[in-house]
């Protein structure tokens, strides 16, 4: 990742902070998880249509509908706590290196130890992602378990424990029945396709935030987020989609068999493409779009407000 990209295009106020890195973590996860609230029905959505090739594509206001009428409203949300619990620290990750790449790429960062440490983590990005995408894929299995689960009804329901109860269950069964390749099933689709993400992503935002700060809008310091974060986040799902369609396929064991029972994602993208044709890896990519395009206005317009709330209270 060549950090040009953030050359000249390190935000106005970057200047005015006061060098700290734990705003722009705590800032840059509140995003994150607003964003998730945001994302989830959605994402239940696109992982059904990427597991199951034979269910029939609807709009996606109204496959969302139809979800809420047939499964209840609240169902939309049923991956969520295992969703969060790998997206804090991702999240924690991502920004910590996003805001340490921009002091390092512009040449603020300076030589005392602030300065070393900024360099220090822009040099172990590559290891803070891999190790990220490590906590979340466990969690990631467990809410695509709880997302193709039947839904309950009458007793059933009332006494089906709780969404977070659930996704535990999920992983102390995958690592009785499996070990860690269990647990860890799809990794390396994973880190490839967070990987395509999280790299596009900033690159996107700074890119087009730049532009914008040359147009009238430039002026409107929320409309610059709220536009660069929204194309950033639809563009780059868009291209990260091949990767999250063979990471469903690998962890809900698509083509696993007694004699492969961990298949590589090459096999798994050969299978896939043989049985349906290249266009299905782009399976799920509107809903992505849908999602991850006012997911990024929403992560970054809160983060970004959210870290000069706080800097202006550090004085």
């Amino acid at each position: 990742f060549s950090f040009s990209f953030f050359r000249g295009n390190v935000m106005s106020d970057t200047s005015a902070s006061s060098g700290r890195l734990w705003p722009h973590v705590v800032s840059g996860v509140s995003g994150r998880v607003t964003a998730e609230l945001f994302m989830s029905p959605i994402n239940l959505l696109k992982v059904r249509l990427q597991h199951n090739l034979q269910l029939k594509r609807l709009p996606v206001p109204a496959a969302m509908l139809q979800l809420a009428r047939d499964e209840g409203a609240l169902s939309l949300w049923r991956g969520l706590p295992p969703r969060l619990m790998w997206a804090t620290p991702l999240s924690a990750a991502t920004f910590t290196y996003y805001q340490a790449a921009k002091k390092v790429s512009s040449g603020e960062a300076s030589d005392g130890a602030a300065g070393k440490r900024d360099s220090r983590i822009v040099l172990a990005g590559p290891f803070m992602l891999a190790a990220s995408v490590a906590v979340r894929t466990p969690f990631d299995i467990a809410e695509q378990r709880l997302q193709l689960e039947p839904p309950a009804t009458g007793a059933d329901a009332a006494r089906r424990p709780s969404a977070f109860r659930r996704a535990l269950s999920v992983l102390r069964k995958l690592w009785d029945a499996e070990g860690p390749r269990g647990l860890w099933r799809g990794y390396s689709a994973a880190l490839c396709g967070v990987g395509t993400f999280v790299v596009g992503y900033f690159v996107v935002y700074e890119t087009v935030r730049k532009l914008l700060l040359q147009t009238p809008l430039g002026s409107v310091d929320s409309a610059t987020h709220v536009i660069a974060g929204g194309i950033g986040g639809g563009t780059t799902a868009a291209l990260a989609t091949p990767f999250d369609t063979i990471k469903v396929r690998m962890q809900t064991k698509i083509y696993a068999t007694a004699a492969d029972p961990h298949p590589s994602m090459p096999a798994v993208w050969r299978a896939t493409v043989s049985q349906a044709g290249w266009r299905v890896l782009f399976r799920g990519t509107l809903a992505r779009v849908a999602s991850n395009a006012p997911s990024g206005a929403i992560m970054f317009t809160v983060y970004e407000a959210g870290h000069r709330w706080i800097e202006a209270r550090l004085g």
